[in-house]
């Protein structure tokens, strides 16, 4: 029996890692899908470009940035800086929260690719979640340009994003988005390292702070240990303009 196309595999098993992006990280799939890249790494080829994503993927799961660079790297040397490759390093770096990074990948295909609603629909998306105002202005103009505006999502998006509050608020506290955008992947990397996924992240507007929670997939002595990780990483670091207008807690997903 011939073997599958290698992109139809690589769908299948990108599939299966989304699906945990929901429903929390189960170690033991990741191991199975692992192995099933690295046969498909063994047959070379196309399919050794797209095992590569899919390692990096696994690796991005699993809260590991250098591994998952690396798998990446090795991609884009066999197969060039592909849509795919890119579209994919962009969602491990969004999973691993290394957003601004995923920013500037989001930014290079959006110029390969201006007219693509749904990574325009992105790109509106992450931009916010780095409270990055005029980041965010310039895509609603863009997705205007589109007639994307009429759109559900991004209709919903325009009346759920109070632009003009967050960069009041930044101005007063004399921050920028990329110090808040800091703030955000320091405290990533604090429930990386504690081995702790978190499937979303919910930021709220009260009283002139900003309320960034992430929402863990654990219990709540899990919960409790990864806040008081947070703030004793936030507390460890020089002093940023952020720290006035973002407060971060923890809550189970």
């Amino acid at each position: 029996m011939p073997n599958k196309h290698p992109l139809s595999k690589e769908s299948e098993l990108i599939e299966a890692i989304n699906a945990m992006v929901e429903s929390g990280v189960d170690q033991n799939r990741l191991e199975e899908i692992l192995a099933e890249a690295k046969k498909m790494q063994g047959i070379g080829g196309s399919y050794y470009v797209s095992a590569k994503r899919v390692m990096g993927m696994v690796a991005a799961m699993r809260g590991d940035v250098t591994e998952t660079d690396n798998q990446f790297n090795a991609a884009i040397t066999h197969g060039g800086e592909t849509i795919e490759t890119l579209t994919d390093y962009a969602i491990s770096l969004w999973n691993l929260r290394e957003i601004r990074r995923n920013l500037e990948l989001l930014d290079t295909l959006l110029e390969r690719a201006p007219d693509n609603p749904q990574l325009i629909q992105t790109a509106i998306h992450n931009h916010w979640a780095a409270y990055d105002i005029d980041g965010v202005r310039s895509l609603f103009k863009q997705a205007e340009k589109l007639k994307l505006s009429e759109d559900k999502f991004v209709s919903e998006l325009t009346e759920k994003f109070d632009l003009d509050t967050v960069s009041n608020l930044l101005k007063e506290a004399g921050a920028t988005w990329q110090q808040v955008c800091a703030r955000i992947e320091l405290t990533s990397r604090v429930l990386n390292k504690l081995g702790i996924y978190s499937p979303a992240m919910h930021s709220d507007v009260t009283d002139g702070i900003v309320s960034h929670s992430y929402l863990l997939a654990t219990n709540l002595e899990n919960v409790m240990r990864a806040e008081d990780a947070i703030n004793e990483a936030i507390a460890n670091e020089p002093f940023s303009p952020a720290d006035r207008v973002i407060y971060f807690s923890c809550a189970r997903a």
